[in-house]
């Protein structure tokens, strides 16, 4: 008998797992599609995008956050969150500050504005 993925016919156990699969793959596009419009509407009400807004809630939690730590909270690469950082200290909403005990480690900080924001 040949098993080989042509030839099983549906009522098999792998066509219950591609089902599976489906509805995860769908329930992940419609994951993506709230993400996508949750960004729109956080740049339009408030003139940050999603990943920005997030970066802002974060840093509201957890204050004086090295760059590498907020790349792990938002499952970013360390480039992604400085150039996130960078995005954001450009507009005002964040500072850099360098570590007093290791020069090498940079904290980011809320601005007023930016905390006025984060907490909207």
């Amino acid at each position: 008998m040949d098993t080989s993925p042509a030839r099983r016919r549906p009522g098999t156990p792998h066509a219950g797992r591609r089902a599976r699969l489906r509805e995860a793959a769908e329930a992940l596009q419609r994951i993506f599609q709230y993400i996508e419009q949750y960004s729109r509407r956080s740049l339009r009400d408030h003139g940050v995008t999603g990943p920005q807004a997030w970066a802002l809630q974060v840093l509201l939690r957890k204050p004086d956050l090295p760059v590498g730590d907020l790349a792990q909270e938002m499952y970013l690469h360390i480039s992604s969150a400085s150039s996130l950082a960078d995005l954001l200290e450009g507009r005002g909403l964040v500072v850099r500050r360098r570590d007093a005990a290791d020069r090498r480690q940079v904290h980011l900080h809320l601005t007023p504005t930016g905390v006025r924001l984060a907490r909207r």
